[in-house]
């Protein structure tokens, strides 16, 4: 009975020292990576008064895109995926777009362009 306790305690023993192995780092591929680069976007603000633009981010290395559109205080950016387009609304006004373009690695990089959206003044008034 004595040696049953000895090989159960010996192989318990073998078990948790053999699930205590490392496993092998398979990551060290990205040491090499670098920051996503050539972030930029493509935007298109319609002239119909919605204050509707679209943004399409491109980049090189890029995973994910985070955006702050610039329209409000505080703002957290949204994240979009690669080749998403963006549609968002706006107020008559001037903002500063941001985009952070994330890399597989997480390394990040970030563009910033300023549009202005303006509203075509209502013409043909007749007042009454």
């Amino acid at each position: 009975m004595k040696a049953l306790n000895k090989i159960t305690a010996l192989m318990i023993f073998l078990i948790i020292a053999y699930s205590c192995t490392k496993e092998v780092d398979n990551l060290k591929e990205l040491d090499n990576v670098t920051a996503p680069s050539n972030i930029s976007a493509t935007f298109d603000i319609t002239q119909d008064n919605t204050g509707l633009v679209t943004i399409i981010p491109t980049g090189t290395g890029v995973t994910e895109y985070l955006v702050e559109f610039g329209d409000t205080a505080g703002e957290i950016p949204s994240e979009y995926a690669v080749n998403e387009t963006i549609k968002h609304n706006y107020s008559e006004g001037s903002y500063e777009v941001k985009i952070t373009g994330v890399g597989l690695s997480g390394l990040t990089s970030t563009f910033s362009q300023q549009i202005t959206v303006t509203f075509i003044a209502p013409e043909n008034l007749v007042v009454t």
